[in-house]
């Protein structure tokens, strides 16, 4: 497996493990936790969404990169 594989495996794994994490406390009533994999641009988000009474709640949590060998 070459070393961009391995970087693209390794963001994918972790980003998963925290979305576990987050799911396992306490948010708010139909706000959600979810991942998106752009792996033809290397572009790796966690976004928040949903809502909460009547307030739409959303937003990036985590936006990874990965560019030049590097994340």
């Amino acid at each position: 497996m070459d070393y961009l594989n391995i970087c693209r495996s390794a963001v994918r794994q972790v980003l998963s493990r925290y979305i576990d994490l987050d799911t396992q406390g306490a948010p708010p009533d139909g706000v959600r936790t979810y991942c998106a994999f752009d792996e033809d641009r290397d572009q790796y988000l966690v976004v928040r969404a949903g809502w909460s009474g009547q307030r739409q709640v959303k937003g990036i949590v985590l936006h990874l990169r990965i560019a030049g060998g590097q994340v």
